[in-house]
């Protein structure tokens, strides 16, 4: 059942796809897996105890579980976009179902909310297409709940209201639970993965310098606004500093025999953008 978890999540990730990408693809297929297994076990929970709306029920959750399928498919066929919008909008058009069936008084329309908070924290990224997507998500629940303010298709008794409302708490508490430990994995993950890069990139970097130091031809970086950023050792010992600090924290042009010349040889980076085989 876990491998059956694990390749489910991994649906739409594949070897040339980005990091950014998959962290993306695996947050929602784990969200819409274990969003449908929370919405079906609160669904046949509500039919056990309101058998009489028993095919409206099970109607929310079949289409549900429909939704959940086709973004699997969409995202195994790289229709990412296509994916994250039916992820963003199938919670709303759902919410509003059930709310113009059983009424606003049951409060499911507050899991919109809570899908809504989720959703700005994954898509952190506010590149046009997510800004859209959310804002339609928005506009669907906060306009489809005004219009259904009045709207309520079933008559419900006090005890029925009571129930979906405990049924509706604890969707919404299990959502919250459920989302932010998913959330908080893939965030770990990421920032595990960056500590590691800059572990790796720090390594490099440390055998980088020892080769520098160790070489006999002299190497240096500097820019005209701050003046040196690197030189190495031998490039030190060749204008006859004690040390890479000493030459760092010289200013470039007491190198060079004249300001003139230097400003010539900048002149002439400037107009060809290199400047090969000068001699300082």
């Amino acid at each position: 059942m876990r491998n059956l978890f694990k390749r489910i999540v991994g649906t739409g990730v594949y070897p040339d796809t980005s990091r950014g990408q998959t962290d993306e693809i695996r947050v929602i297929n784990s969200i819409k897996l274990h969003g449908a297994i929370m919405v079906w076990m609160s669904g046949l929970s509500v039919i056990y105890f309101m058998p009489a709306h028993w095919i409206f029920v099970l109607s929310i959750l079949f289409i549900h579980l429909f939704a959940a399928i086709l973004v699997f498919a969409l995202n195994s066929r790289r229709k990412y976009n296509i994916a994250r919008s039916l992820f963003i909008v199938d919670p709303a058009v759902l919410i509003l179902g059930i709310s113009a069936y059983f009424g606003l008084d049951v409060n499911f329309q507050y899991i919109a909310l809570v899908c809504f908070l989720a959703f700005v924290f994954l898509f952190k990224s506010r590149t046009a297409k997510n800004l859209m997507t959310l804002a339609v998500f928005m506009f669907i629940t906060l306009l489809g709940t005004l219009l259904l303010f009045d709207i309520q298709l079933t008559e419900l008794s006090i005890e029925e209201t009571a129930s979906l409302r405990v049924a509706s708490f604890s969707l919404s508490a299990g959502l919250v639970i459920m989302m932010g430990a998913v959330l908080f994995q893939s965030s770990s993950k990421r920032n595990a993965r960056t500590e590691e890069t800059l572990k790796e990139s720090a390594r490099d970097a440390s055998i980088l310098q020892t080769i520098s130091d160790n070489m006999e031809e002299a190497i240096f970086k500097s820019s005209v606004q701050f003046g040196f950023v690197y030189v190495n050792e031998a490039f030190a010992r060749m204008f006859g500093y004690e040390s890479k600090r000493s030459m760092l924290e010289t200013p470039p042009v007491n190198v060079y025999n004249s300001k003139a010349e230097r400003d010539s040889l900048l002149a002439r980076i400037s107009r060809k953008g290199e400047q090969c085989f000068d001699e300082l």
